[in-house]
């Protein structure tokens, strides 16, 4: 069996690559291609199989306290990995779908786009989670970083809505018109302190 302490740059580029991915997603770095996004979704729940490898193999422990450390860290992480594994099992499920439709998100659709610039553009997507949830939709802010490549950043969201109109006037984007799927769930939202309103200047 090969072991990281033999080979320290392996174990110096899966550490840098994962840390690369983490940080991208953070930053709100994406494809504009789907499936490059899912793919790097299901690479990110495998950290912490990554993580026992590396206490099992890489910590050797020298005193009682480490050796307890040892233990409770790889339980936890072994916990994680089996969370992850679910998300990853139906991750891998989404993109079988997502290759079956030709690369086209069928769960965030775009419904609407205000081009603030040459690079930036205002985006709103009706989202659908499956047949057990309602639609919605959420509003980004996204700027080209070169072809193929975008930072996305999310504005906001509303549940229960299928439809967002956006227009910008005089260089500032509104929310034309808001469709709800259901007036109930409109009476619900704004009696709940919905701050979202037709002809609402967004925040950008």
């Amino acid at each position: 069996m090969i072991h990281f302490s033999n080979e320290p740059w392996s174990k110096k580029i899966t550490l840098t690559f994962y840390a690369c991915l983490v940080s991208f997603s953070l930053m709100g770095i994406r494809f504009e291609s789907p499936l490059p996004n899912y793919i790097i979704i299901g690479i990110l729940l495998t950290i912490p199989f990554y993580l026992i490898y590396i206490l099992y193999f890489c910590f050797k422990p020298h005193s009682t306290i480490q050796k307890t450390f040892k233990i409770l860290s790889l339980t936890l992480v072994a916990v994680a990995a089996f969370i992850c594994t679910l998300f990853l099992l139906f991750q891998l499920l989404a993109i079988a779908f997502l290759i079956s439709d030709g690369n086209v998100d069928m769960s965030k659709i775009e419904i609407g786009k205000v081009s603030l610039n040459e690079y930036t553009n205002v985006v709103a997507y009706q989202t659908n989670g499956g047949a057990t949830t309602d639609f919605g939709t959420t509003i980004y802010k996204e700027r080209r970083i070169f072809a193929g490549l975008k930072i996305v950043n999310r504005i906001v969201g509303i549940d229960h809505t299928d439809d967002i109109i956006l227009e910008k006037v005089e260089g500032k984007v509104i929310i034309k018109d808001i469709n709800f799927t259901d007036s109930t769930y409109e009476q619900e939202y704004y009696t709940q302190g919905g701050n979202l309103y037709d002809g609402i200047v967004l925040e950008i």
